[in-house]
């Protein structure tokens, strides 16, 4: 069974906290995705891969989800 909690997050709740999608004017927060390996702007829909606990906010790394 999974956890859900915030317990076994792969990046810090602070870090979270201030990260912000580096392709939109406006810098929206983004959100971790239900598989906890992607950070994903709501505006864009850019997918930002999480690697070995690292977020990389790279426009070139990013994955264009669709709606």
């Amino acid at each position: 069974m999974v956890d859900s909690g915030t317990s076994e997050l792969p990046i810090s709740e602070e870090l979270l906290k201030i990260l912000a999608c580096p392709a939109c004017d406006e810098r929206p927060a983004v959100e971790l995705t239900d598989d906890r390996e992607y950070l994903k702007c709501a505006k864009c829909q850019r997918k930002y891969p999480i690697k070995d606990g690292i977020p990389v906010m790279l426009t070139d790394e990013a994955i264009i989800d669709g709606p």
